[in-house]
């Protein structure tokens, strides 16, 4: 038996006896299935959590999504509709003040602005409209007795929508569990939330 160079997968050599062709190929077949596993497992996002928006909601919680498996996380808004253009609120389970955050963001049609938010009860996650909802955040250490940070990005799906950044950060040493996201006016419906874990090592 001979290997390949990059994944050791074992191929049958000109010296092996036919007989002992079945053999060579379960090798070959359990060989693949463990490197294609190890892939798998070492890739840097390991979806942790998903959940779906329910009807005419304006807040959702999605519970027993960060643990001490991971310090930093990714959570991804998409899908569904909102009954007015608003913004959606990130809030980490049992911090309800504290939060510190800023937002860039640039109109469509060519206008650019921001806005800051101290000592506040949530911080800005995405945006919402009869469109779509939308949202993408790093966030650091929300299961960590430290401080957390966060950043990201989300779009305005209106034709006078816009492209908006953020950031911020919470002192409190709470270790979090849960993620609640809240639209500020109006309600929410459908919708997919996806939370994933970075790799430690």
């Amino acid at each position: 038996m001979g290997t390949t160079p990059t994944w050791n997968l074992p191929y049958p050599a000109a010296t092996d006896y036919v007989k002992d062709g079945y053999q060579n190929i379960q090798d070959l077949a359990e060989a693949t299935d463990t490197a294609l596993s190890d892939t798998v497992a070492l890739s840097g996002l390991q979806l942790v959590k998903t959940q779906t928006i329910g009807t005419a909601v304006s807040s959702v919680t999605v519970t027993d999504t960060f643990n001490s498996s991971y310090v930093n996380y990714r959570v991804i808004l998409t899908g569904g509709t909102a009954s007015a253009q608003t913004s959606i609120r990130l809030q980490l389970s049992g911090i309800t003040s504290g939060y510190y955050s800023s937002t860039l963001y640039r109109i469509f049609t060519g206008t650019t602005g921001g806005a800051d938010l101290a000592n506040q009860a949530n911080a800005y996650f995405g945006y919402a409209s009869a469109t779509g909802l939308s949202g993408s955040m790093d966030i650091r250490n929300p299961n960590v007795a430290g401080a957390k940070s966060f950043n990201g990005y989300s779009v305005e799906m209106a034709t006078n929508g816009s492209t908006i950044f953020t950031g911020g950060y919470n002192a409190s040493t709470t270790q979090s569990t849960d993620l609640i996201l809240s639209v500020t006016t109006g309600n929410m419906t459908g919708g997919t939330i996806y939370v994933y874990g970075y790799r430690n090592s």
